[in-house]
């Protein structure tokens, strides 16, 4: 199921995966960050091991670089959730489901510096071929 939701090929690209670090990510080759919550968890748990962990592995463990908000996730959405409210939604699931691969797709030809109807025609074009949608991991 994950595999379907993020695609064979996420992690090719150079993407991080932020997770629970559940054992089913670990299928993917890409750079893994815990999620703040689960940052969060471990830190209460090492700080309440202070007296048994020397200074450098606590201080090594207490220093999560994850941004403490969600912010980039909500200004992702935000065009989306936009583009929603101005068209009243869709009046279909299937409809709903292709403007879902859709809007995912512009953003994330937008966050890898694609031009967005480039990336948009050669999924079309690989499609129509038969061919698997990683041609755009390619970097040669």
């Amino acid at each position: 199921m994950i595999v379907e939701l993020l695609g064979k090929a996420f992690g090719a690209a150079g993407q991080t995966l932020v997770s629970d670090f559940y054992p089913v990510y670990d299928q993917f080759h890409a750079s893994q960050q815990k999620c703040l919550t689960h940052l969060l968890r471990e830190l209460r748990d090492t700080i309440t091991k202070r007296p048994e962990l020397a200074d450098h592995a606590f201080f090594t463990r207490c220093k999560p670089e994850v941004d403490g908000t969600n912010n980039a996730a909500e200004r992702a959405l935000r065009p989306a959730v936009v583009m929603r409210k101005i068209t009243g939604g869709s009046r279909s699931p299937e409809g709903a489901a292709a403007w879902a691969v859709l809007a995912s797709v512009m953003r994330t030809a937008e966050q890898q510096g694609r031009d967005v109807l480039e990336t948009i025609k050669t999924l079309l074009r690989a499609e129509w071929d038969g061919k698997d949608i990683a041609v755009l991991t390619d970097t040669s």
